[in-house]
């Protein structure tokens, strides 16, 4: 490994006001997240057919507990004082973690050319139609939902936003 890592974890962990038994556990695990991150230990190739929907739906809804994004997604219009809903969800994962996100696309059947954001450090999957978000919400709502209670009261609100929205949205023949 290499040795001005290794130094730096010293350092940062010297710096620590913890037990000389925690301070070389959190060693050993950092040299170890750094080993497997640098060989690229922690990806994964994931074998779909061995895979069981409602193990991986709990999974999917304990990570969007945790990592995920519930917006309202209200933007401005290009008209002063006018504004329009666009809500989303989706997930933030390190950019080692790409793979998942491919799985939960593939899992999820989303169209292949369904975008996945990359910046340097993170990647994002974001479901905004009406179909994606309706497929989340039916595993949301088969599986108990999420259990952090802001996550949950954030998921309510985001129900009644798209309940409104479908409720007062316009058929084509209203607008001609």
């Amino acid at each position: 490994m290499n040795i001005e890592l290794l130094k730096n974890i010293e350092i940062f962990i010297n710096k620590l006001s913890l037990t000389p038994y925690t301070k070389e556990r959190l060693r050993l695990l950092l040299e170890k997240y750094e080993y497997c991150s640098k060989n690229k230990l922690n990806h994964y190739s994931y074998k779909i057919e061995k895979i069981n929907n409602n193990e991986f739906n709990k999974h999917l809804i304990g990570f969007l507990d945790g990592d995920g994004i519930l917006r309202s997604g209200q933007r401005v219009g290009h008209k002063k004082g006018l504004f329009r809903f666009a809500p989303n969800m989706g997930l933030d994962v390190i950019i080692y973690d790409l793979n998942y996100l491919k799985l939960i696309k593939i899992m999820l059947l989303l169209p292949e050319d369904k975008k996945i954001y990359i910046s340097d450090k993170k990647a994002t999957l974001l479901l905004s139609s009406e179909e994606e978000l309706g497929l989340l919400m039916k595993i949301l709502d088969n599986n108990q939902s999420f259990i952090s209670q802001k996550r949950v009261r954030d998921y309510k609100l985001l129900k009644k936003l798209l309940e409104y929205l479908d409720l007062t949205k316009l058929e084509k023949k209203d607008i001609i």
